[in-house]
């Protein structure tokens, strides 16, 4: 199957539905990261005060990626089908998997990342 139609409407929710969880998650992901970062400072400054000649490690800020707000790019597709003209709208295999199933070509790297801090929670 290469194309289906689909409602534009019923589109246009599913995409804010996935928005909506979208940023619910990088909510949750960017409180764990300040908790991990937060509790490795700690760490760290505790190392530094029972040793006068400590130092950082390089690159430690490094170990707490920060994830990114994919928000744009669906809102981008939200207006691009308010826009659209037509009850109906068609979508390729590649769009229904974004749209429909919320699979971004982003979403491996953001899962990635995610999972480096659902241990901090």
């Amino acid at each position: 199957m290469n194309k289906i139609s689909v409602n534009r409407e019923e589109l246009i929710a599913k995409i804010q539905e996935n928005l909506a969880a979208h940023q619910s998650e990088l909510e949750e992901l960017l409180k764990a990261r300040t908790t991990a970062v937060i509790d490795c400072l700690e760490g760290e400054i505790e190392k530094a005060k029972k040793d006068s000649s400590y130092q950082t490690p390089e690159n430690l800020m490094n170990k707490f990626p920060m994830p990114s707000d994919k928000s744009k790019d669906y809102e981008v597709a939200i207006d691009m089908l308010f826009w659209s003209e037509g009850e109906l709208v068609e979508l390729d295999s590649f769009d229904f998997r974004r749209y429909v199933m919320n699979e971004w070509d982003w979403m491996e790297h953001f899962n990635f990342i995610a999972s480096s801090y659902r241990t901090h929670k």
